[in-house]
């Protein structure tokens, strides 16, 4: 299963967004349901904050870690199916 349609306050590449906890939404393709996620949210500097795995089949999350004002950040997603494994 892979998440695609990556959006951040429901665009694809935002810059300079007002808020510092966004809404990060995607869709998925393969597999029948998703089960879980795994959200990653990094700088150039490292990783700023991890979901872990997460049972749930919401295709959103509200950051719920301040990002610092000024942070470029990049987030991925990895998702679970219905089978128990883990996409790209």
């Amino acid at each position: 299963m892979k998440a695609i349609n990556l959006r951040t306050e429901h665009l694809t590449e935002p810059l300079g967004l007002e808020t510092r906890r966004p809404l990060l939404s995607w869709t998925c393709e393969g597999g029948l349901r998703q089960t879980a996620y795994s959200v990653t949210v990094k700088t150039r500097d490292g990783i700023i904050w991890e979901s872990g795995e997460t049972e749930s089949s919401a295709m959103q999350l509200r950051l719920p870690a301040r990002l610092p004002d000024r942070t470029r950040a990049t987030w991925t997603v990895k998702l679970r199916d219905e089978n128990g494994a883990w996409g790209e």
